[in-house]
């Protein structure tokens, strides 16, 4: 028999998510670990003992899934679990976490690709500056408004990656042509997330990838393993990071689970 208690915050699951991490074949992409942040967090018990965690958002999404050792066995019959009693009715799973997919693709229901998720597979060129009379610098409170009006929902909100240094910005004649973005992930150490976002009009100039390189050699000046991700239809920064020496092992797979008297 098994149980779903809902804990009042992530440091209840801190440990069994260490633990988690150590499991996956690679890194934990920033975008996974946003659904993770908006999602509520369960305790799963089975026979009243602690047998794993789930993060579930409010669209019943589940985002991630730990099951100990010992109840391994039951992992499939858990999934189940949570799918016939209403808990989850999709999920959105790397395929760097081997249990979990396994898991959703043995669930019947649809399933798609969301996207790319990239690994470092080449060292950083230190190339130079795709425009020459462009400068590269972090970025400051003051560039809040011109990144908002330029990259507008690209992120949630810009400030804290400005507060926390983890943002670069490509300037022009004090115009804003891009941001780099390091996104340290605290839970999987020392995996760091990189990434760009580049004015439209100056697309394919080589700038996204330049960003991107970088973000790489801050990442190997602070001792960080580089990993990214892109959505799965967009072709432009997925070559952008492939130029910049990033490779496309692993995706990012949504599923949506057959309800029982569907």
């Amino acid at each position: 028999m098994f149980a779903i208690v809902k804990v009042n915050s992530r440091a209840e699951i801190a440990d069994m998510r260490r633990i988690y991490a150590r499991t996956l074949a690679g890194g934990q992409e920033g975008y996974l670990e946003e659904l993770i942040d908006d999602a509520g967090p369960f305790h799963i018990l089975c026979e009243g003992a602690l047998c794993g965690y789930c993060c579930i958002g409010p669209d019943k999404r589940m985002c991630a899934l730990y099951v100990r050792q010992l109840f391994i066995a039951r992992a499939d019959e858990l999934l189940r679990y949570l799918v016939t009693q209403g808990y989850v009715t999709g999920a959105m799973v790397s395929t760097r976490d081997r249990l979990a997919m396994s898991l959703c693709l043995d669930m019947q229901g649809r399933r798609w690709c969301q996207g790319y998720l990239f690994e470092d597979g080449a060292a950083s060129r230190n190339p130079p500056v795709p425009l020459p009379d462009a400068i590269v610098r972090p970025a400051v409170a003051a560039d809040l408004a011109a990144i908002e009006s330029l990259c507008r929902h690209f992120l949630p909100e810009y400030r804290s990656w400005i507060d926390q240094g983890c943002m670069h910005v490509m300037m022009r004649n004090n115009e804003l042509l891009g941001i780099g973005l390091l996104q340290i992930i605290d839970t999987h150490p020392p995996y760091a997330d990189v990434g760009m976002f580049v004015a439209p009009a100056l697309r394919r100039n080589g700038i996204g990838t330049y960003l991107v390189e970088m973000e790489k050699e801050q990442c190997r000046r602070r001792g960080l393993i580089p990993i990214a991700g892109c959505d799965y239809e967009n072709i432009a920064s997925r070559r952008a990071l492939e130029k910049a020496g990033m490779v496309a092992r692993d995706r990012m797979v949504g599923f949506e689970f057959k309800q029982a008297g569907s």
